[in-house]
């Protein structure tokens, strides 16, 4: 099993707001892994977190690279209803469960790094969602590490009241007294 291992909902996360490009609210979920001792048994394999159905997602990263869904495969990443436990450890017999899942990390991947961006892991929705327990998994080789970490529920939320005005969009302004 891989043990030895934290999830950590970064510091500040999750965010929602405006994208004034895409005209909808959209929430950012970052997570932080760390190795919290020596590994016991394999070391880490990979990362799920069970999405839900109306959970639409975005875009997705791996140690701060950012990349659009359409381009997840890029980075080992990939969301999908696992057809057996070979495929997820979060697979439940019976159930539809969905799943995001980054494959193919080891502990080069994780924290504690001279990199900051190592270890990082995130998602975004469209939409707002209440936080809540969640299923969640650490794969080490064959075995599965199952907990429960907060992260986005079904439920959507009511997003958050814009404030002033977004000049984030602003390339090119004269300042005239």
């Amino acid at each position: 099993m891989a043990t030895n291992y934290s999830i950590d909902l970064k510091a500040g996360f999750p965010q929602c707001a405006f994208n004034s490009q895409t005209g909808q609210f959209e929430q950012t979920w970052v997570y932080i892994i760390t190795q919290t001792g020596p590994t016991q048994g394999s070391e880490i394999s990979d990362f799920e977190i069970q999405l839900c159905d109306n959970h639409e997602v975005l875009s997705v990263s791996k140690n701060g690279n950012v990349v659009p869904i359409s381009d997840a495969s890029t980075l080992n990443i990939k969301v999908f209803y696992p057809p057996n436990g070979n495929a997820s450890c979060l697979f439940q017999s019976g159930q539809n469960i969905r799943v995001i899942k980054w494959e193919g990390l080891s502990n080069a991947d994780v924290q504690p790094n001279t990199d900051p961006d190592v270890g990082q892991y995130d998602f975004t929705l469209a939409g707002c969602y209440e936080i809540g327990s969640i299923n969640a998994a650490i794969k080490g080789g064959p075995d599965c590490d199952p907990r429960t970490i907060q992260g986005p529920t079904c439920t959507q939320t009511t997003p958050p009241t814009p404030r002033g005005i977004d000049f984030s969009n602003i390339t090119d302004i004269d300042i005239t007294e």
